[in-house]
């Protein structure tokens, strides 16, 4: 069979669809065995399996080794190697080359030990490896945007037990991020103010929603959020970057989101985490944590949501340990 990784473009709707069948070939195995934290010979992540991962671009040390290390996706969505337009013989069938880069991040060495587990020094080091890829791989040419996620357990997506996160960089701006830019922007303009900064003062004010907050950052359970139990959590500061935060900004967002994993945890609750940046002034940053509970069905596809947890709800959750 030929593999395909192209951008094909919807028939009449103004969406793109990346068409990526080698990912088909991706590892399957996935098994969270409670108690167990360690080393496993069949992983590729774990330390003495290196040889199993393409060529290491980069690590951060440690006595034994390394306590992070990052590589090229083996089963990349796109890749730097995309070759030309081809050239349909119709204006129904366009296709655009899947070019971009997509790492793999070990976020640490232990296999079967989760990011909740983490401490706070080992997290911090991990956020200045996110901020520094981001920026590094926004830098390069053709790269519009770089997508950066985590999926923690296989109902969210995951194919190894091992914790890893995943950075993609593209050639074209995510639909869900043009029209949040967009909305910032207009927002921006009209008001001269952020919108985020706006909605921190409202929901405080109204103290109904944030479920926790420090110094420096908070976590929200969104008005109307999309997923059941979804939170943000958001410096308090005007930031767009990873890199503008503080050091001390920096540990207060990474305690925080080490505060809502270890609840998901406590519940086995599986989640997406992903990152919301610009380098647009108007644009306020925050990571989106998305618990996997919701299972969307035939009403969800005329666009409209139906979620059974209130953001009150939600706020409750969290707190109760």
């Amino acid at each position: 069979m030929i593999e395909v990784q192209v951008f094909r473009k919807h028939y009449f709707l103004d969406k793109w669809v990346l068409i990526s069948e080698n990912r088909e070939k991706r590892p399957s195995e996935f098994s969270r065995k409670a108690g167990h934290v360690g080393l496993e010979k069949s992983c590729p992540f774990c330390p003495g399996n290196e040889s199993l991962t393409p060529k290491e671009l980069g690590r951060v040390s440690s006595r034994s080794g390394w306590s992070i290390r990052w590589f090229e996706n083996k089963f990349a969505a796109v890749s730097p190697n995309a070759g030309g337009v081809s050239q349909a013989g119709s204006p129904l069938f366009i296709e655009e080359p899947s070019f971009g880069y997509h790492y793999i991040i070990v976020d640490t060495p232990k296999h079967n030990f989760p990011l909740s587990s983490f401490s706070k020094s080992h997290m911090i080091k991990l956020f200045n490896v996110y901020s520094a890829l981001v920026d590094s791989l926004m830098s390069k040419p053709k790269i519009k945007y770089v997508v950066l996620f985590k999926n923690h357990g296989a109902g969210a997506g995951a194919s190894l037990s091992h914790e890893h996160t995943q950075i993609v960089a593209l050639t074209k701006v995510p639909p869900l991020f043009k029209q949040e830019f967009s909305s910032f922007s207009r927002y921006f303009k009209k008001r001269r103010r952020c919108l985020m900064c706006d909605i921190i003062r409202s929901e405080r004010r109204e103290d109904k929603r944030i479920v926790f907050e420090n110094d420096s950052a908070l976590v929200l359970a969104p008005f109307a959020p999309l997923y059941s139990l979804e939170v943000f959590i958001i410096p308090k500061r005007h930031v767009q970057l990873l890199s503008d935060l503080s050091d001390e900004e920096l540990k207060d967002f990474v305690l925080l989101l080490r505060r809502v994993v270890k609840r998901l945890d406590s519940s086995n609750i599986d989640y997406n985490f992903v990152l919301h940046y610009s380098r647009d002034r108007s644009f306020h940053l925050y990571l989106d944590v998305i618990p996997r509970l919701n299972k969307h069905a035939g009403f969800e596809m005329s666009g409209f949501v139906i979620n059974s947890v209130s953001p009150e709800t939600s706020v409750k959750f969290y707190r109760a340990h």
